[in-house]
């Protein structure tokens, strides 16, 4: 994920373990945005519960912490077009299946990710075949191929009834994205060796979204006054940090991002922050007056289902969520144990 990561080793009954604080990963509020936070990450118990994510790795003469340096943007970078590269694959023309709608089709460079290792994505850009720029841009996601791709549903909708002009960005996992295999086993190298969370997955689709805006704005069909960004899962993530770090978004719509929620916090009642808790208070209390009764409905639910669930869990159900968590962490043991070389074990008296 992005922001600020704590790995920690903690010793438990003469053994160590590595975990990670992952009420940290979300931390990435931009120094130029004033606003009050109201992006909160999950919470996980004490690290001395049996229910918490724990890895184990080797005995140590003692704890040990590596810091890892928080995500930050370059926006004057991100918004300097001339790095762009662009290359166009399709040339504006009328799309065959829509009638009133056109597109284009480029390759853009998001950015140089490491020394040497450049990324460079697919962006589709849909817009009326009409006379004039579109003001109202919405910014979503489409597939790695090269070819043209439009929206669905709403976004559709707002293309065709609305004249919104809309900008795909191709958006993966990072090891779908080319050099396909290897640029995710890039990024973590570049992780483990900076401590800097630029090489997460969630700065590289930040990023995605901020550099596709800065080439619609090249394009004359583009004039954006009001832009959103939105998402699901990982592109979600992306649109949450366009929001944070880029007042060229002023709207954005995450959906089922991890690191977002409004109110968020944590699952077990009890467990979260005081401060936290301010803030999800004050974040409901603040409201805006002119918003729809069933959107307030939906947000006050949200928190009382979220924070303080009616009721005790049954034991079936806690043997569940413990399994399940039991389950993730050996999951996530075995793919963090397979990065380590061999030398590694046989340093640590396990090979």
């Amino acid at each position: 994920m992005c922001g600020a990561a704590r790995f920690v080793f903690i010793r438990v009954n003469s053994r160590s373990f590595f975990c990670v604080n992952f009420a940290e990963l979300a931390n990435i509020q931009s120094p130029l945005d004033t606003r009050p936070r109201i992006w909160h990450p999950a919470l996980i118990p004490n690290p001395m519960k049996p229910s918490t994510l724990l890895f184990a790795l080797f005995v140590l003469p003692s704890p040990a912490i590596a810091e890892i340096t928080p995500a930050s943007f370059d926006l004057p970078a991100i918004r300097d077009a001339s790095t762009l590269e662009t290359s166009v694959i399709q040339d504006w023309q009328p799309v065959p299946k829509l009638p009133g709608v056109k597109q284009k089709l480029v390759e853009i460079t998001i950015c140089e990710w490491w020394s040497g290792q450049k990324v460079r994505l697919p962006v589709t850009f849909c817009v009326p075949d009409v006379p004039g720029p579109c003001t109202q841009v919405i910014l979503g996601n489409m597939g790695l191929a090269l070819k043209p791709a439009l929206p669905t549903g709403t976004m559709l909708r707002l293309l065709t009834e609305r004249g919104v002009g809309v900008v795909l960005i191709g958006m993966s996992t990072i090891d779908a994205m080319k050099p396909e295999g290897t640029l995710h086993l890039g990024m973590k190298e570049q992780l483990l060796k900076t401590k800097d969370a630029r090489f997460t997955p969630a700065w590289i689709w930040g990023m995605s979204d901020m550099r596709a805006l800065t080439a619609a704005m090249v394009e004359a069909e583009f004039q954006p006054e009001k832009v959103i960004a939105t998402g699901g899962s990982k592109r979600g993530v992306g649109a949450a940090i366009c929001g944070i770090h880029d007042d060229r978004f002023t709207g954005i719509f995450p959906v089922v991002a991890p690191i977002l929620g409004n109110p968020g916090g944590a699952y077990v009642r009890g467990s979260a922050l005081l401060e936290e808790s301010a803030q999800n208070a004050a974040f409901l209390q603040n409201l805006p007056a002119e918003l729809p009764v069933t959107a307030r409905a939906a947000l006050e639910d949200r928190d009382q289902n979220r924070v303080y669930p009616a009721g005790r869990p049954t034991r079936r159900a806690e043997n569940q969520r413990l399994h399940h968590a039991n389950s993730l962490a050996a999951r996530s043991r075995g793919k963090f144990l397979r990065l380590l070389p061999p030398s590694f074990f046989r340093g640590a008296g396990l090979a």
